[in-house]
């Protein structure tokens, strides 16, 4: 069985016939930051290119910190590209992620 859930869900879930209960996107399951709640983040986990990960906006900060409009997404969204344009920079510059909040992210300023 370990040998079977090593290849991960989707593929476990395949091998076992549980295909329809499989939680996973692009066959990475989901991190600890739930998608029912956090809105920005199922986007974030549906619109990543390795599927469901946490580290690729770190957006689960920003929805967990402001408020956004439950009806209106075009707030959220807007803020959810900033975060991943700023985590694609940390990856470019190899900064640690966890810095971000120390280092200061002014949109404004960009043009």
């Amino acid at each position: 069985m370990g040998g079977i859930l090593a290849e991960g869900i989707r593929d476990a879930a395949r091998i076992l016939g549980l295909e329809d209960l499989a939680i996973h996107v692009k066959g990475l399951e989901l991190p600890g930051f739930d998608p029912r709640s956090l809105k920005g983040m199922g986007l974030a986990y549906a619109t990543s290119q390795r599927g469901a990960t946490h580290l690729q906006s770190l957006f689960y900060l920003d929805e967990v910190k402001r408020e956004f409009s439950k009806e209106d997404m075009r707030e959220r969204v807007q803020a959810l590209v900033e975060a991943e344009d700023q985590m694609t920079l940390f990856d470019m510059l190899l900064i640690c992620k966890f810095y971000r909040s120390y280092l200061g992210w002014n949109v404004s300023q960009r043009s």
